[in-house]
């Protein structure tokens, strides 16, 4: 058994699910105007200003279960800044369960709780915390269940839970019987969940992976969903010029996908096919004009980043001062962080 493989980098970037079955979360309509002008500031690249502005509203109005949201998302992502450590992700911590607390049946919150606790995870587990670990597993095991209790399409929630039973010893909140369980629901819901769930946890050889999304690309060949995730299995194969072929096509059948750029090229970066990889990613950013500052600045990191890796070794440098200028926040790691910080309250 593996040891502890808490999340993966294609699941915290990009779950590449089909649209038609994207969560159906409880909004927050409910949240209130200001909360919805931090969360712009905070996509904007103005995050300083977003914290000031959420910490004046949760003073304001201690009851609001979307403002403490929102500024546990807005916190974590601070906590990522280089030397921020990890006190930033304990208080993030603490601000999504009181949001928990104030709407105990919002499934996306208990969804984002039981994430946050994965990450708490790796960081304790860095630092040889090992009871630390097992207490943050169960809490993430147990906010991720009570997820999908509270509404069964949260579908991100049941991705992580196949990674946290599939992928972990008994020790530390493994379950093969549950994991299967929860392939089962998915593969129950949609061929392209149940897929990429399937592979996720059963399907070690990239042959064996591949066939599955090419026979799946073959009955749906028009959901870009399933292109993306094909791109992805040929990028870690090593096949460079299929995964920018699929990357495009899922490109072509939903243009507002342009993330899948910055995503597949990744993947190819961790491939060490360094050329396509720039490619991608320079056409990324070529085409980030409506995407979140955090993920302009990272595209910005991720281009010097590859640069440096063929061996220009004053790309980085650039790279990282047009990063800061986008967002001061920006992460510098070859793995970026939740999808769900990027999504609309």
């Amino acid at each position: 058994m593996r040891n502890v493989t808490i999340v993966a980098p294609a699941l915290l970037l990009g779950l590449a699910l089909p649209a038609a079955c994207a969560a159906t979360d409880v909004k927050a309509a409910q949240a209130g105007d200001k909360v919805q002008e931090a969360y712009r500031l905070r996509i904007d690249g103005k995050v300083d200003e977003a914290k000031q502005a959420l910490d004046a509203e949760v003073a304001a109005h201690p009851d609001s279960a979307a403002a403490w949201f929102e500024l546990s998302r807005l916190d974590f992502y601070r906590s990522l800044r280089e030397g921020e450590g990890g006190k930033g992700m304990d208080q993030a911590q603490v601000e999504v369960e009181k949001a928990v607390e104030l709407a105990p049946d919002n499934a996306r919150y208990h969804a984002w709780a039981g994430q946050l606790a994965m990450y708490c995870a790796i960081g304790k587990a860095h630092s040889k915390k090992m009871d630390d670990v097992r207490a943050q597993m169960k809490k993430a095991a147990d906010a991720l269940e009570q997820a999908i209790a509270k509404e069964p399409g949260r579908d991100e929630a049941r991705l992580l839970l196949v990674y946290l039973y599939g992928n972990n010893p008994p020790d530390l909140g493994g379950d093969r019987d549950k994991a299967e369980a929860q392939v089962k629901a998915l593969e129950a819901r949609s061929p392209v969940l149940g897929t990429k769930a399937r592979c996720d946890f059963s399907v070690e050889e990239p042959a064996e992976r591949i066939a599955l999304w090419q026979g799946l690309a073959e009955k749906l060949s028009q959901d870009p969903a399933v292109h993306e995730n094909l791109a992805h299995e040929y990028a870690r194969s090593g096949d460079d010029d299929k995964a920018v072929a699929e990357a495009d096509r899922a490109l072509a059948l939903d243009p507002a996908r342009v993330r899948v750029l910055l995503d597949v090229g990744l993947a190819l970066g961790h491939a060490k096919s360094l050329d396509p990889a720039e490619t991608l990613v320079q056409r990324y950013l070529d085409n980030a004009g409506s995407e979140p500052a955090a993920l302009r600045a990272y595209g910005q990191f991720l281009l010097g980043k590859l640069q440096d890796m063929k061996g220009d070794k004053e790309a980085i440098g650039a790279a990282l001062k047009k990063a800061r200028e986008i967002d001061p926040y920006c992460w510098f790691t070859m793995q970026p962080p939740a999808p769900e910080l990027f999504e609309a309250l």
